[in-house]
């Protein structure tokens, strides 16, 4: 089975990038390596990671945060209507440390760092999705204006209503 390389497969190479991924075709456990950390916003359909010995399940009500690495991932349609969606939200370790010296973020956890961490939609996080797929439809020059702000936008966010712990 070929390794799927993401980013990289899909043309992407910004520090900072979103792509709507849509299928009619289940994968299981398809081999791939993330060049970027990964948010993955379950649209329709369930999504399976298997990262370090552990595994993430989430289903349309969840999205996921991926951190680089190798993983095996399986993707399910919806019963109903044969069909799975999910918006990627692609960035770079670089992001993560500029995000943190800009907001001089010192995390005293000393948990151990995960390789997935799942979240629950909100209502803030579904607006915050629709209007990727907006950013999505508009010039590359705009996105690369708009996209630092999202990511700030959302980390901001996630750190107010779950910790920083997330962020190793």
């Amino acid at each position: 089975m070929e390794t799927i390389i993401l980013p990289d497969t899909l043309g992407i190479t910004a520090p900072l990038s979103i792509y709507i991924y849509e299928s009619n075709h289940e994968l299981t456990k398809q081999q791939v390596t993330l060049n970027q950390n990964t948010f993955s916003f379950l649209q329709a359909g369930t999504k399976e990671v298997f990262f370090d010995n552990s595994s993430s399940i989430i289903e349309s009500s969840e999205f996921l945060l991926m951190k680089t690495g190798h993983c095996l991932m399986t993707e399910k349609l919806t019963d109903s209507s044969k069909y799975y969606k999910s918006i990627l939200f692609f960035f770079s370790n670089e992001a993560i440390f500029q995000f943190i010296q800009k907001y001089q973020l010192k995390s005293e956890s000393k948990l151990f760092s995960h390789s997935t961490h799942t979240f629950k939609y909100s209502n803030f996080t579904l607006d915050f999705v629709d209007s990727l797929i907006v950013i999505a439809k508009q010039s590359k020059e705009l996105q690369s204006k708009l996209l630092p702000l999202k990511f700030e936008e959302l980390m901001l966010y996630l750190i107010e209503k779950n910790g920083d712990r997330f962020l190793k």
